[in-house]
C-alpha cells in the first residue's frame, strides 16, 4: 500500500530565497536515499514563510524531511517525540486511495502539481471535517483521485495533480448514504477565514509556488 504524507514547515526570517536554495540542495542530496527507502513522489510548495510538502511512500511511515544543518533555516515544533522541523498534516479528505501501488501511477501523465492554502474558522473545523469525510465515503473518486486535503489546526493544504484522473470503476466507500449537499460551494463558504489581500480584497484560496517536484 502507498502512504500519502503531507507536512508543514515554517521558514525563519527573510531572506527566504537563500534559505530555499539550501533546502533544495539538501533535498537533492537526499533524494536517492529516499528513493531507496520507498519514495515514489515528492512535491514542495512555498507561500511566504510557509512550506507545504506532499510525498508518497511504499513503506516508510515515520519520516522527517529535514535533518542536519538544514534545520537552521526552519522554525521548530516541540512534540512528545522531541523537536521537529516539520509537522504532519492530518488527512481530512482524499478522493482516491492507492491500494494497488502498481496501478496508482500507471500510465498517469502529470502536467501540473497544484498546492493551495486556506484557513478555516476555528468553530467550523469539525463541520468541515464532517462534510468532507461524508463526501469522501459517499462519492469516492468523483473528481480527481490525486486530490488530498491536509489539516493542521485551522490551516488546510489542498494537493492535486493535473490533468484530473478518475477510474472507470469506482471503489466502494464506507457509507451507503447520500447526504452530501448538492450546493457544495454554498455550504462550504461559511467555513473559511479569508486572508486580506494587498488591495483589501478577500482571498479564500492561495495558490502556493511549486519549488520542487519529483
Amino acid at each position: 500500500m502507498i502512504h500519502r504524507y503531507m507536512f508543514l514547515s515554517y521558514l525563519k526570517s527573510e531572506p527566504y530565497d537563500i534559505r530555499i536554495q539550501d533546502l533544495l540542495a539538501y533535498i537533492q542530496s537526499q533524494l536517492q536515499t529516499w528513493q531507496d527507502k520507498g519514495l515514489l513522489s515528492f512535491a514542495l510548495f512555498q507561500q511566504d514563510h510557509m512550506l507545504c510538502g506532499y510525498a508518497e511512500w511504499t513503506s516508510l511511515t515515520d519520516w522527517q524531511p529535514w535533518e542536519g544543518e538544514v534545520i537552521e533555516h526552519l522554525e521548530s515544533w516541540p512534540s512528545l517525540e522531541g523537536v521537529h522541523y516539520a509537522v504532519s498534516m492530518v488527512d481530512v479528505y482524499h478522493d482516491g486511495v492507492p491500494n494497488n501501488p502498481l496501478e496508482w501511477r500507471k500510465e498517469r501523465v502529470v502536467d501540473e502539481r497544484v498546492g493551495v492554502l486556506a484557513r478555516l474558522k476555528p468553530e467550523m473545523v469539525a463541520s468541515y471535517v464532517f462534510y468532507h469525510y461524508q463526501l469522501q465515503e459517499e462519492k469516492p473518486e468523483h473528481s480527481n483521485k490525486s486530490l488530498i486535503i491536509g489539516l493542521y489546526r485551522t490551516l488546510i493544504f489542498l494537493y492535486s495533480e493535473k490533468p484530473a484522473i478518475v477510474s472507470e470503476q469506482k471503489p466502494q466507500g464506507k457509507l451507503n448514504t447520500q447526504h452530501s449537499p448538492g450546493n457544495w460551494h454554498e455550504v462550504m463558504e461559511p467555513h473559511f477565514d479569508p486572508w486580506v489581500g494587498k488591495n483589501d480584497e478577500s482571498i479564500v484560496f492561495q495558490t502556493m509556488k511549486l519549488i520542487f517536484a519529483w
